[in-house]
């Protein structure tokens, strides 16, 4: 640390202390990965070692951002909202929660 007439100079990190001056941590707007996939050929995560039907239920449930985007436009409660939104913009608008898949 330098000192000159009662002011310091302090190393480059301390420049996140100043409101306003360099943001680091966050992003505007949010980077999202959406999925783009065919019907049924949807990825799916699973332990090897689990049960079969556990997997199997997996498979079944077929819920990415992909066809919640469609779900959404075919809900008649949020469909006015969600048909004037592009795919690329409805994560602006809703939140998709990967634990229940919504």
């Amino acid at each position: 640390m330098l000192k000159s007439n009662n002011t310091s100079i302090r190393p480059i990190y301390q420049l996140r202390r100043l409101p306003g001056a360099f943001s680091v941590h966050q992003q505007i707007p949010n980077v999202v990965r959406l999925q783009v996939h065919l019907p049924g050929c949807h990825p799916v995560t699973f332990d090897p070692d689990g049960p079969q039907e556990q997997i199997l239920a997996r498979v079944a449930q077929e819920k990415t951002t992909l066809t919640v985007f469609f779900r959404a436009n075919a809900n008649l409660e949020i469909a006015p909202i969600a048909k004037q939104l592009t795919y690329q913009e409805f994560p602006q608008q809703f939140v998709y929660d990967s634990q229940t898949k919504e």
